[in-house]
């Protein structure tokens, strides 16, 4: 995804965004806090041990990346309303480095899903018995789902591994393979894509259709495109 810096909140969020917003370690801990609900500035203030006019400024980075917003909220003493910010965004990041590979990922969850209620959310009204026994379903919930993650991840960490070594070894492949720069970067790029076209060639290496194409029939020439790439085009 691409958009332009200083986005409000509600505008598509990219990676470059993401990556700003989670470099502080300061924006780490107040996105923890508004994890859980909203908080005033002063609150976060007192609880990370920093000044309020530090927190404001974290605050405008963290709206203008999209992923937080100021809730207007009545005063409970009286007096005039205060501002309280919550979290918009619900996204994943993840980045995977090597020494045959690089990769990022940003999934952002669609605006209806960062708004829908839960569907079983029980009654405030309720007496604090059932309360407390929902509380445990959806504590048991949250241990079953925390479990079937941390599967997933092995699972994912023992693949981005398998892929890491065939990747290393396809490198190694691709540079005795040619002695050419741009005829290496298209043969890496072809190697990792796997929705290969001249279009897309092109985008990848903001070059015109016309010269990806011929970039690519001089690799078709010198039998350098793996063949199931090539019938994958037909």
């Amino acid at each position: 995804m691409t958009a332009p810096p200083g986005l409000r909140a509600g505008a598509a969020i990219d990676l470059d965004a993401v990556l700003r917003v989670l470099a502080s370690p300061t924006r780490r801990r107040i996105l923890a806090r508004l994890a859980t609900e909203s908080h005033y500035p002063l609150q976060l203030s007192r609880e990370l041990g920093v000044s309020q006019q530090a927190i404001m400024k974290h605050m405008r980075v963290l709206e203008e990346a999209g992923v937080v917003r100021g809730v207007e909220e009545p005063s409970d003493q009286g007096g005039p309303p205060r501002t309280a910010f919550e979290l918009t965004t619900a996204l994943s990041l993840s980045i995977d480095v090597g020494p045959a590979l690089f990769s990022t990922r940003l999934d952002v969850a669609d605006a209806a899903a960062r708004t829908r209620r839960p569907e079983r959310a029980a009654d405030p009204s309720a007496p604090r018995e059932a309360l407390a026994m929902r509380l445990s379903e959806v504590s048991k919930e949250v241990s079953e789902v925390d479990r079937e993650i941390l599967r997933l991840d092995a699972k994912r960490a023992e693949l981005i591994a398998r892929k890491n070594r065939f990747l290393h070894e396809a490198h190694g492949l691709i540079e005795r393979m040619s002695d050419k720069y741009l005829s290496r970067r298209i043969l890496y790029w072809i190697t990792e894509t796997d929705e290969f076209s001249v279009p897309r060639l092109a985008e990848a290496f903001n070059v015109r259709e016309r010269v990806a194409q011929e970039a690519y029939r001089e690799l078709l020439r010198a039998h350098l495109v793996p063949e199931y790439k090539i019938r994958r085009l037909r």
